[in-house]
């Protein structure tokens, strides 16, 4: 086929298609055949310019009015209004208007995206915000995700965030420091808080040295009572808060825990008296345990006083008043004993002092001394010879009093007349006691 005879069919196929469009013109409706060669039907919409509305528009009808400066794009909509309405284009496609937009729907019209991709804010080109699509976490500054956070702030340089009063003015900001967060107050003073890398916390501090670490006066307002420990804060020689037990625990200590968790001083020191009795007997010597009880607590120390002659502590009743007038007997002794026995430090030492004489004459003084006692009283006649002791060492302390071992002893041989020296058996002898805990 000759070249130029090609090209005569597709040369007469558009002028028909032409004619038959040009025919159609002023239809509401017109046929065209698409890419396919398939006939469609389309409107015959009109775009008008002009400064009043077009008459009889139909769906699609576009008016740029030139009422308004700048000219404003209509379109016209059937379903807009009662019986269909001229629409700003901006509207009828659902723009944000930079001076802003009226007649909005909450539920329908939004700012953002309907697929999976981030909502993203720029400024200069430079990416200020992004609304993360698959999470609910807005990143600020191009951060990075980081976990599920509802907001994340990468820093600029050492800057975080900073807060602002109702006038402007700057509070408080937070420093990302290399070492820690900084709380500043604006314009005041820096690390008010700090939180330093590995969990110290410091207030005025940039260098925490524990887990709290406050530069300057601490106050407590309200602190939980406890009666199950007697333990105490107190602070070292840098201030370090430190837990200490507020009883020592050694075994001689008179402070202990009270019913409340506190610490209870009870009594510490206690009066008394008691009697040794005379056991009776014909031997030279007689020993015998007697226990002294009734003490608060269990003594660490005692002082003991006795007077030979003393055995009762009834008024008007000692029997020796009057008995052996003028006589060498026992009877007629007197004198002062002082004595003492004591374990505070865990080993036992006594000792005792007696200083008498006898009623019948004094030519001599009565002397009696001893580390191995702690009651000793020398019962003499006018000569200071020996009638008789009576003594007493302790045997032990124990919760609520002690015992003492006490020994009986006649005087010397030839001091005097044997049934005298024996009455020491016969002889009571009170005793006064202080005891301390």
């Amino acid at each position: 086929m000759p070249k130029n005879i090609k090209h005569i069919k597709p040369f007469i196929l558009t002028c028909a298609l032409a004619l038959f469009l040009f025919s159609k013109a002023s239809a509401q409706q017109v046929r065209v055949i698409d890419n396919k060669g398939t006939i469609q039907s389309v409107n015959n919409n009109n775009v008008t310019s002009s400064n009043t509305a077009p008459t009889n528009p139909i769906e699609g009808d576009v008016w740029f009015d030139t009422n308004s400066s700048p000219t404003t794009i209509k379109i016209w909509d059937e379903q807009f209004g009662p019986s269909g309405d001229w629409r700003n284009l901006s509207d009828a496609i659902g723009e944000w208007k930079l001076s802003g937009n009226s007649g909005t729907n909450s539920s329908t019209n939004f700012l953002g995206t309907t697929d999976a991709q981030d909502l993203v804010l720029r400024a200069g080109n430079v990416e200020k915000l992004r609304i993360t699509n698959d999470r609910g976490q807005v990143r600020i500054n191009q951060a990075p995700v980081f976990n599920n956070h509802p907001l994340v702030i990468r820093a600029n340089g050492d800057d975080v965030l900073a807060f602002q009063d109702n006038t402007g003015t700057p509070r408080w900001h937070w420093n990302l420091l290399s070492n820690g967060l900084n709380f500043v107050e604006s314009n005041v003073l820096d690390f008010r808080l700090f939180l330093e890398n590995g969990g110290n916390v410091g207030i005025n501090t940039n260098d925490p040295t524990e887990r709290l670490d406050v530069n300057g006066k601490l106050r407590v307002r309200d602190i939980t009572t406890v009666i199950t420990n007697n333990e105490i804060l107190t602070t070292d020689s840098n201030g370090v808060v430190e837990k200490k037990a507020l009883v020592a625990t050694e075994t001689n200590n008179q402070i202990t825990t009270g019913a409340n968790g506190g610490i209870y001083l009870g009594p510490t020191v206690f009066t008394g008296s008691f009697t040794i009795s005379a056991p009776v007997g014909t031997n030279d010597t007689t020993t015998f345990l007697q226990t002294i009880p009734g003490l608060p607590f269990q003594p660490s120390q005692i002082t003991f006083v006795a007077h030979p002659n003393i055995e009762s502590l009834e008024p008007d009743t000692d029997a020796n008043n009057g008995v052996g007038n003028n006589t060498a007997t026992l009877q007629n002794t007197f004198g002062t004993m002082n004595g003492f026995a004591n374990n505070s430090s865990g080993t036992l030492t006594q000792a005792t002092m007696f200083v008498g004489g006898s009623g019948t004459s004094i030519n001599n003084i009565s002397r009696y001394s001893s580390n191995d006692y702690c009651i000793g009283i020398r019962y003499t006649d006018q000569n200071a010879r020996d009638l008789g002791k009576i003594r007493a060492s302790l045997n032990s302390f124990n919760a609520s009093g002690f015992i003492l071992s006490v020994t009986y002893n006649i005087g010397a041989a030839g001091t005097g007349n044997l049934a005298f020296r024996r009455q020491i058996f016969n002889e009571d002898l009170v005793v006064f006691y202080t005891a301390y805990k």
